[in-house]
């Protein structure tokens, strides 16, 4: 055995001392010289004197080496740099290794051939390789024959169509469907050939665009989806998943068969096989579903959920049942009602048509089964119909999936609660009336006593009823502390968390959410509770591996913020409630987002009074500023720098460079996200209008970075073109007239009216640029900019006739004057009136 083969094996010794050194040796001689490295494993893969594994090894380790797994500078572009002669050898030796007899060796020189080759053909190089396999492909001798198909498949596996010539990939594809179609009915040879073809659907766009090849080529998946073995029938449904999603423009003539084959798998075939084919459907689905949302010219929905829709949905009730229903097995009772619940969101009203009768018949049934594929039908069909007709499915059923909430099935508990849930947050109009808002209200309050993970459903379903009744006044002082004692109770449940639930969490959602929607009467008991709150937060400090209890916590806390007034926040209550959220920065030696929103929210409560705290929480606030690589983290603190500012009014005075200087930092840092960027833009402009003429000696700074944000975001981007920067250019524009504007009301608040003119007539051209049609300005953008204008003409007057008094902006104005938006209106009627006095 070579001292390589040795080195290989040792690397996988139990000992980890002799594996860490045969390792380091590995690298050692990898780095030392890379093409002699990459020689020495080919030439221990393809000698029969080496010990399997080490075979194994090297052609494994040979791959990794090409493909640069492990991101090591010193292999970009290895094999360039092995000369000719050495890669004819290498080539060789991996290529010939493909007819061992050992059939975990061909494995694993089929992918190092194919990692060779992947590199090799990029650049037109070791062409005639195709034709090789090609030609082992049809061999009698059945190792060729697997070995030149795997090799094939790994080959066109995440390579480009455009790498490969036409007749390449074509013949390829041929090799392929000669293998599958071949009457000798090799099952080992048509799964190796299907597996293959899976790998390399990317190149047959030229066959599904053209009418009878495609036909011949899905009815060679077909013939594999109804093949008597299991494992090829499964990947012809994997293959034939893959093609609805990848080529689900060329499918409408294929549309009939595609439903033949996969509605008889749904009726007929094993679990596995009807999810499979069930799959196809889902993905049809969700292709039209993200089509219709995006709704461009170039990717029409083609509807072929709307032509199904007669068979397939009848077909999914008629099967739902068919399933096991084991809670944690993905099975064909799930599958039919997550495809039910996508097709229902395509074609509306209509699958509630279908269902209405099978969900009224079987939700009392004494079958368990069919009472639970009814509840997770009712489940599935909630989002896409009109309010009005699935009122006329819920109103009679709501009443009976209350009664299932004392089911003596747990699982139909749980089910149910999930299903009230989603009723909860898409049919509102039904649980609004009085008497189904008290039974339901008390319904799920009785059942966070339930196992927990029916409870943390209930917990979900009782946030989506407060937020959707909220207004109605259901939540009075007497109804608010009830609620508020049961979710408690729920909350300090002792078996609130598994990897399958957190009730504990949910609970304290649910109590934030009941906060922030509970009316004047009920803030003298949400003052009582934050000292109980706050001592939690404490003793949560205490408890290790706790983070999302302290996270639940400090924002139960931000939402008591939101709702109280200062008056209810003593100096002690204020000091307990810092020390406790430094307590819980300190135990976890970070700062948690939670904790920073809801000092925010502190913050803007105590007002000036939160002056006295800036010290102590300053350096938390610092860090989190810093961490640019975690960005919520970093938009969080970014925030709360505009809120203190908010909070301290004139004060902020005092602390403007603590306030401005990460703030500057964040929008000079290119590792700063863009969500960071906007986000100190919008906290700039708080820091501006509070600080006033304290802003000047950083004017030119800010300015000078806005004003090359504001260069960089009048270029013109199609959305079609770049979503993610057309969304981040219009957020930019709006956060930059609204710092304009907060720039320019600091200033003159603050009698700085002159350090101002120099810049004005450069903020009203940007404001006008922003404005236009073509830059699809938000409501938030015109009212800025027209408060601008006037602000503008009314501290400079004739100095600023030139450019504020022209007609277009006068018509701009006008525009406005008669806006049904009151703000907007009133804001140009004043500017208006102010332009027009010059």
């Amino acid at each position: 055995m070579s001292s390589l083969g040795e080195i290989l094996l040792n690397a996988q010794s139990a000992d980890p001392n002799i594996r860490n050194a045969a390792s380091d040796l590995l690298q050692t001689q990898k780095q030392a010289n890379s093409a002699s490295y990459i020689l020495d494993l080919s030439n221990v893969l393809a000698s029969q004197t080496e010990h399997k594994v080490s075979r194994q090894l090297a052609g494994i380790n040979l791959k990794n080496v090409l493909a640069n797994t492990n991101d090591e500078e010193f292999l970009i572009n290895v094999w360039d740099k092995v000369d000719v002669n050495t890669k004819t050898i290498i080539r060789n030796n991996t290529l010939g290794t493909l007819a061992s007899e050992d059939r975990d060796i061909r494995l694993s020189a089929s992918q190092a051939v194919a990692a060779i080759a992947k590199r090799d053909l990029s650049k037109g190089e070791w062409t005639d390789i195709v034709g090789i396999l090609i030609a082992n492909a049809s061999n009698v001798n059945l190792n060729f024959r697997l070995a030149s198909l795997m090799t094939m498949g790994y080959i066109c596996e995440g390579t480009s169509p455009e790498t490969l010539r036409s007749d390449l990939s074509n013949a390829i594809l041929s090799s392929y469907a000669a293998n599958i179609s071949s009457e000798e009915n090799n099952q080992e040879v048509k799964l190796t050939a299907l597996k293959a073809l899976k790998n390399s659907l990317q190149f047959a766009k030229g066959i599904m665009q053209n009418n009878n090849e495609r036909e011949y080529f899905l009815n060679l998946i077909f013939q594999a989806c109804v093949f008597q073995n299991q494992q090829v029938k499964r990947e012809g449904f994997s293959i034939l998943c893959e093609i609805v999603r990848i080529y689900y423009d060329f499918i409408s003539h294929q549309l009939q068969a595609i439903g033949n084959v996969t509605f008889e798998a749904i009726a007929k075939e094993t679990q596995e096989i009807g999810v499979m084919a069930l799959e196809v459907w889902y993905l049809i689905g969700e292709t039209e579903l993200e089509r219709s949302e995006q709704n461009t010219p170039d990717a029409p929905v083609r509807g072929y959920i709307m032509m199904a829709s007669d068979s397939i949905v009848p077909l999914l009730l008629n099967n739902i049942s068919r399933g096991t229903f084991e809670e944690d097995e993905w099975d064909l009772s799930k599958a039919c009602a997550w495809t039910l619940g996508i097709i229902t969101q395509l074609t509306k009203d209509k699958c509630i048509n279908y269902s209405i009768h099978y969900i009224t018949s079987n939700l009392a049934n004494s079958e368990l089964k069919l009472r639970l594929s009814s509840i997770m039908i009712l489940s599935s069909i909630l989002e896409g119909p009109s309010p009005n007709k699935l009122i006329s499915l819920i109103n009679p059923s709501l009443q009976k999936l209350l009664t299932l909430m004392s089911d003596e099935s747990p699982l139909v508990r749980e089910t149910t609660a999930w299903a009230i849930s989603r009723i909860c947050e898409y049919q509102s109009l039904s649980i609004t009336q009085p008497s189904t808002f008290n039974t339901l209200l008390q319904t799920l309050l009785n059942s966070l006593k339930d196992w927990p993970k029916i409870a943390t459903h209930c917990c979900w379903a009782l946030i989506k009823l407060i937020e959707h009744t909220a207004e109605l006044g259901y939540f009075k002082a007497n109804i608010f502390d009830h609620v508020l004692q049961e979710l408690s109770v729920a909350a300090t449940r002792k078996d609130t968390y598994s990897a399958e639930h957190n009730l504990e969490l949910a609970s304290y959602t649910a109590i934030s959410t009941l906060i922030e929607k509970s009316s004047k009467d009920c803030i003298p008991l949400i003052a009582a509770k934050i000292p109980i709150f706050i001592s939690m937060l404490k003793q949560s400090a205490a408890q290790q591996n706790n983070d999302y209890l302290q996270g639940a916590l400090a924002s139960l806390l931000g939402s008591c913020f939101l709702k109280i007034s200062s008056e209810n926040m003593t100096e002690e209550l204020s000091n307990s409630f810092i020390e406790a959220l430094i307590q819980t920065f300190t135990v976890r030696n970070t700062v948690y987002g939670e904790g920073l929103q809801a000092l925010g929210n502190f913050a803007d409560l105590l007002q000036q009074r939160f002056a006295g705290y800036l010290q102590m929480v300053g350096p938390y606030l610092a860090w989190s500023l810093q961490k640019t690589d975690a960005e919520e983290l970093c938009l969080a603190g970014t925030i709360v720098i505009g809120d203190i500012a908010r909070a301290l009014g004139d004060q902020s005075k005092i602390v403007i460079g603590d306030l401005i200087s990460p703030l500057i930092g964040n929008l000079q840092n290119n590792l700063a996200s863009s969500n960071v960027k906007i986000r100190s833009i919008e906290s700039l402009a708080d820091v501006a209008s509070n600080t006033k003429e304290a802003f000047v000696p950083y004017a030119s700074q800010a300015l000078s970075i806005i004003e090359a944000a504001a260069n960089q975001c009048i270029k013109i981007i199609k959305e079609q073109d770049d979503p993610d920067l057309y969304e981040y250019f219009a957020s930019l524009r709006e956060a930059i007239l609204i710092f304009y504007e907060s720039f320019i009301q600091g200033l003159l608040s603050g009698g700085q009216g002159e350090v101002l003119l120099p810049y004005a007539p450069l903020v009203v051209q940007f404001a006008q640029t922003v404005t236009q049609d073509i830059m699809k300005p938000t409501t938030e953008c015109h009212r800025a900019a027209i408060g601008i204008y006037g602000d503008i003409a009314d501290e400079f007057k004739e100095r600023s006739r030139e450019f504020i008094k022209t007609q277009n902006i006068l018509n701009y104005i006008q525009k406005f004057k008669q806006s049904n938006n009151p703000r907007i209106r009133d804001v140009a009627i004043w500017a208006s009136t102010k332009i027009n006095s010059i």
